[in-house]
Protein backbone atom coordinates (compact mmCIF):
# COMPACT_ATOMS: atom_id res chain seq x y z
CA UNK A 1 0.00 0.00 0.00
CA UNK A 2 0.89 3.51 0.17
CA UNK A 3 0.36 6.04 2.59
CA UNK A 4 -0.43 9.79 1.83
CA UNK A 5 1.90 11.88 4.12
CA UNK A 6 -0.34 14.58 5.74
CA UNK A 7 0.82 17.46 7.80
CA UNK A 8 -1.66 16.58 10.19
CA UNK A 9 0.30 14.08 12.81
CA UNK A 10 3.51 12.35 11.56
CA UNK A 11 6.18 14.66 9.93
CA UNK A 12 6.28 18.47 11.26
CA UNK A 13 8.09 21.68 10.52
CA UNK A 14 9.49 22.65 7.24
CA UNK A 15 8.44 19.53 5.54
CA UNK A 16 5.02 19.61 6.52
CA UNK A 17 4.82 23.31 5.56
CA UNK A 18 5.85 23.07 2.32
CA UNK A 19 3.62 19.76 1.51
CA UNK A 20 0.42 21.85 2.43
CA UNK A 21 -0.15 22.88 -1.12
CA UNK A 22 0.55 20.07 -2.61
CA UNK A 23 -1.89 17.57 -3.59
CA UNK A 24 -1.83 13.69 -5.25
CA UNK A 25 -1.89 13.55 -9.29
CA UNK A 26 -0.88 10.54 -11.76
CA UNK A 27 1.31 10.42 -14.65
CA UNK A 28 -0.59 9.50 -17.67
CA UNK A 29 0.95 11.10 -21.12
CA UNK A 30 4.70 11.60 -21.88
CA UNK A 31 5.98 13.72 -23.87
CA UNK A 32 9.67 15.78 -24.65
CA UNK A 33 8.96 18.98 -22.53
CA UNK A 34 6.93 16.93 -19.25
CA UNK A 35 4.20 15.28 -18.48
CA UNK A 36 -0.17 15.13 -18.50
CA UNK A 37 -1.21 14.34 -14.61
CA UNK A 38 -4.43 13.61 -14.01
CA UNK A 39 -5.78 15.25 -10.34
CA UNK A 40 -8.25 14.57 -8.48
CA UNK A 41 -11.88 14.81 -9.62
CA UNK A 42 -10.94 13.94 -13.42
CA UNK A 43 -9.08 16.89 -14.41
CA UNK A 44 -6.18 17.02 -16.43
CA UNK A 45 -2.53 19.39 -15.45
CA UNK A 46 0.62 19.48 -17.62
CA UNK A 47 3.63 19.01 -15.57
CA UNK A 48 6.65 20.99 -17.29
CA UNK A 49 9.94 19.27 -17.66
CA UNK A 50 11.79 22.33 -16.20
CA UNK A 51 9.36 21.97 -12.87
CA UNK A 52 10.17 18.38 -12.40
CA UNK A 53 12.27 17.01 -9.56
CA UNK A 54 15.04 15.87 -9.79
CA UNK A 55 16.01 17.96 -12.94
CA UNK A 56 15.10 15.81 -16.15
CA UNK A 57 16.43 15.61 -19.66
CA UNK A 58 13.43 16.88 -21.61
CA UNK A 59 13.08 13.52 -23.47
CA UNK A 60 10.12 11.30 -23.74
CA UNK A 61 11.90 8.82 -22.65
CA UNK A 62 13.89 10.51 -19.50
CA UNK A 63 10.20 12.26 -18.18
CA UNK A 64 9.18 9.03 -18.45
CA UNK A 65 11.66 6.73 -16.30
CA UNK A 66 11.68 10.49 -13.73
CA UNK A 67 8.06 9.64 -13.74
CA UNK A 68 8.00 6.02 -12.90
CA UNK A 69 10.96 7.23 -9.91
CA UNK A 70 9.26 9.94 -8.60
CA UNK A 71 5.68 7.71 -8.69
CA UNK A 72 6.03 4.55 -7.92
CA UNK A 73 2.81 3.84 -6.83
CA UNK A 74 1.08 6.01 -9.24
CA UNK A 75 0.78 9.20 -7.40
CA UNK A 76 2.73 12.31 -7.73
CA UNK A 77 2.47 15.53 -5.14
CA UNK A 78 2.26 17.89 -7.27
CA UNK A 79 1.92 22.10 -6.83
CA UNK A 80 -0.57 24.08 -8.68
CA UNK A 81 0.55 26.85 -10.29
CA UNK A 82 -2.12 28.67 -12.78
CA UNK A 83 -3.01 28.10 -16.38
CA UNK A 84 -3.40 24.32 -16.54
CA UNK A 85 -0.09 23.37 -14.95
CA UNK A 86 1.60 22.13 -12.01
CA UNK A 87 4.90 22.18 -10.41
CA UNK A 88 6.78 19.41 -8.11
CA UNK A 89 8.62 22.35 -6.33
CA UNK A 90 7.65 24.25 -3.41
CA UNK A 91 6.62 27.99 -3.90
CA UNK A 92 10.00 28.45 -2.03
CA UNK A 93 11.73 26.67 -4.64
CA UNK A 94 10.33 27.66 -7.62
CA UNK A 95 10.86 31.54 -6.56
CA UNK A 96 14.74 31.18 -5.99
CA UNK A 97 14.80 29.15 -9.08
CA UNK A 98 12.39 31.12 -11.23
CA UNK A 99 15.50 32.66 -13.81
CA UNK A 100 16.83 28.77 -14.18
CA UNK A 101 13.22 27.98 -14.87
CA UNK A 102 12.42 30.42 -17.84
CA UNK A 103 15.80 30.18 -19.13
CA UNK A 104 15.42 26.29 -19.62
CA UNK A 105 12.15 26.92 -21.16
CA UNK A 106 12.95 29.55 -23.51
CA UNK A 107 16.36 27.62 -23.98
CA UNK A 108 14.21 24.74 -25.09
CA UNK A 109 11.79 26.83 -27.40
CA UNK A 110 14.89 28.77 -28.99
CA UNK A 111 16.13 25.29 -30.16
CA UNK A 112 13.00 23.94 -31.63
CA UNK A 113 12.95 26.80 -33.15
CA UNK A 114 16.39 26.56 -34.99
CA UNK A 115 15.36 22.74 -35.32
CA UNK A 116 11.74 23.59 -37.83
CA UNK A 117 13.88 27.13 -39.61
CA UNK A 118 17.09 24.97 -40.33
CA UNK A 119 16.58 21.95 -41.19
CA UNK A 120 18.14 19.99 -43.38
CA UNK A 121 16.31 17.05 -45.09
CA UNK A 122 20.03 15.56 -46.59
CA UNK A 123 21.67 15.31 -42.64
CA UNK A 124 21.49 12.40 -40.57
CA UNK A 125 20.63 12.99 -36.54
CA UNK A 126 20.99 10.77 -34.36
CA UNK A 127 18.62 10.07 -31.15
CA UNK A 128 16.81 7.76 -28.95
CA UNK A 129 13.25 6.36 -29.82
CA UNK A 130 10.84 7.74 -27.30
CA UNK A 131 7.63 5.91 -28.24
CA UNK A 132 6.59 3.06 -30.48
CA UNK A 133 3.48 2.83 -31.98
CA UNK A 134 2.42 0.46 -34.76
CA UNK A 135 1.91 3.25 -37.56
CA UNK A 136 5.58 4.15 -36.74
CA UNK A 137 7.86 5.72 -33.71
CA UNK A 138 8.71 8.48 -32.16
CA UNK A 139 12.67 10.40 -31.51
CA UNK A 140 13.91 12.19 -29.84
CA UNK A 141 15.30 15.68 -31.78
CA UNK A 142 16.11 18.47 -29.79
CA UNK A 143 15.73 18.88 -26.35
CA UNK A 144 11.84 19.20 -25.35
CA UNK A 145 11.04 18.08 -29.39
CA UNK A 146 10.11 14.22 -30.77
CA UNK A 147 9.62 13.72 -34.71
CA UNK A 148 7.74 11.03 -35.75
CA UNK A 149 8.83 8.44 -38.10
CA UNK A 150 6.14 6.72 -40.08
CA UNK A 151 6.17 3.06 -40.52
CA UNK A 152 6.40 3.48 -44.24
CA UNK A 153 10.12 5.57 -43.82
CA UNK A 154 11.66 2.69 -42.05
CA UNK A 155 13.36 0.16 -43.09
CA UNK A 156 11.94 -3.21 -43.55
CA UNK A 157 14.92 -5.06 -41.55
CA UNK A 158 12.92 -3.02 -38.49
CA UNK A 159 9.63 -3.65 -39.22
CA UNK A 160 7.91 -6.77 -37.64
CA UNK A 161 4.83 -9.06 -38.54
CA UNK A 162 2.64 -8.40 -35.85
CA UNK A 163 1.74 -12.36 -34.94
CA UNK A 164 -1.18 -13.26 -32.23
CA UNK A 165 -1.29 -15.32 -29.88
CA UNK A 166 -1.99 -18.92 -32.22
CA UNK A 167 1.03 -17.46 -34.59
CA UNK A 168 -1.45 -15.91 -37.22
CA UNK A 169 -0.21 -12.59 -39.06
CA UNK A 170 -2.30 -10.36 -37.03
CA UNK A 171 -5.15 -8.14 -38.38
CA UNK A 172 -3.05 -4.97 -36.90
CA UNK A 173 -0.51 -5.48 -39.38
CA UNK A 174 3.10 -4.72 -39.45
CA UNK A 175 4.97 -2.45 -36.82
CA UNK A 176 8.09 -1.21 -35.68
CA UNK A 177 10.27 -3.56 -34.13
CA UNK A 178 12.28 -0.85 -32.14
CA UNK A 179 11.98 -0.20 -28.37
CA UNK A 180 11.87 2.93 -26.23
CA UNK A 181 15.33 4.05 -25.60
CA UNK A 182 17.04 2.59 -28.60
CA UNK A 183 19.35 4.12 -30.22
CA UNK A 184 18.68 5.22 -34.24
CA UNK A 185 20.00 7.25 -37.15
CA UNK A 186 17.14 9.53 -39.03
CA UNK A 187 16.71 12.48 -41.12
CA UNK A 188 14.25 15.07 -41.06
CA UNK A 189 12.18 15.26 -44.19
CA UNK A 190 9.31 17.37 -43.98
CA UNK A 191 7.41 19.23 -40.99
CA UNK A 192 3.83 19.31 -40.14
CA UNK A 193 2.83 23.22 -39.17
CA UNK A 194 -0.66 21.89 -37.99
CA UNK A 195 0.85 19.61 -35.50
CA UNK A 196 4.17 20.69 -34.62
CA UNK A 197 5.86 17.55 -35.88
Amino acid sequence: GHAKSSSAGGTRGREAETMDNFIDARPVRFRPNGCYVRLDGGRDAFLPVEHMEPRTEAATAAVRDAMKEAAPYGRLPVREIGDGLVSMLSEKVAAARSQEIDARRVKMEEGIAVLRDTYDSKKWLSGQVSAVQNNGVYVSVVEGKDAFVPLSEIPEAQVAEAKSASGEADAEGPRPTHKPGQPVRFRIVRHSWQTDS
